[in-house]
């Protein structure tokens, strides 16, 4: 069941950007543990220079343990917290196990994406352009509920409504995988299972981020089908 689409107003010329990250932590994940976290508290951190009071939300989805659908497959780090004052994570924070439920995590954080957005479109508060980044390094196999179809079917119908989404894979063409999800080429990017390459991926991604937080709205949907090689607002 998708969430209930409410009546939406005029929309401005600019609006905030929310950014929400899916970060694999699966267990093949474990050797680049302090790479990750590295490379996001970098991600946060520029994301706040250009703007202290963007709103993020990251989660992760590792496999161990989801036995009831009820207990969820996400874990939730920060929920729309202003990059600014977001404190560094640690390895605590982040323990990669099990296997890749990533349909189901995907499926997961877009209901709780679109419900929040919608919450906000009822409450009359001020319009957020929603941007997704997806990281993983394995392909999909362990999710029960959600499948590719229901997925892409949930993708590229937020795409419609000017949802953005970044997909970084390695160990894999990311291209592939994301277009089994209705992610274009231009939106993806295949990264080497390695420190340098987490990093280097999740810098492009960064940058991307962050000049495509600077556009006015028109032009933000001239760039969603090529976000990895937006490089400045014009």
């Amino acid at each position: 069941m998708t969430a209930k689409k409410p009546s939406v107003p005029p929309q401005p010329e600019t609006a905030p950007v929310r950014i929400w990250v899916l970060l694999d932590s699966s267990g093949s994940m474990e050797s680049l543990q302090l790479n990750v976290v590295e490379s996001l508290n970098a991600f946060v951190a520029e994301q706040a220079a250009t703007d202290p009071a963007t709103a993020i939300s990251i989660h992760t989805f590792p496999s161990v343990p989801y036995a009831r659908k009820a207990a969820g497959v996400i874990t939730v780090l920060v929920d729309d917290v202003a990059a600014g004052s977001l404190v560094s994570f640690t390895p605590d924070d982040y323990s990669p196990n099990g296997n890749t439920p990533l349909y189901d995590s995907l499926g997961e954080l877009l209901r709780r994406a679109e419900t929040d957005n919608n919450k906000r479109i009822c409450q009359g508060l001020p319009c957020q352009d929603p941007l997704v980044v997806i990281i993983t390094d394995g392909q999909e196999n362990a999710s029960r509920w959600h499948h590719r179809k229901s997925v892409f079917e949930h993708i590229e119908r937020l795409q419609a409504d000017g949802w953005a989404f970044i997909f970084l894979g390695s160990n894999q063409e990311a291209w592939t995988e994301a277009a089994k999800i209705g992610i274009t080429r231009g939106d993806s990017l295949t990264f080497e299972s390695s420190p340098t390459g987490l990093r280097d991926a999740l810098s492009t991604a960064s940058k991307s981020v962050s000049a495509y937080r600077t556009m006015t709205r028109p032009l933000r949907s001239e760039k969603r089908n090529s976000m990895i090689h937006i490089k400045d607002a014009h």
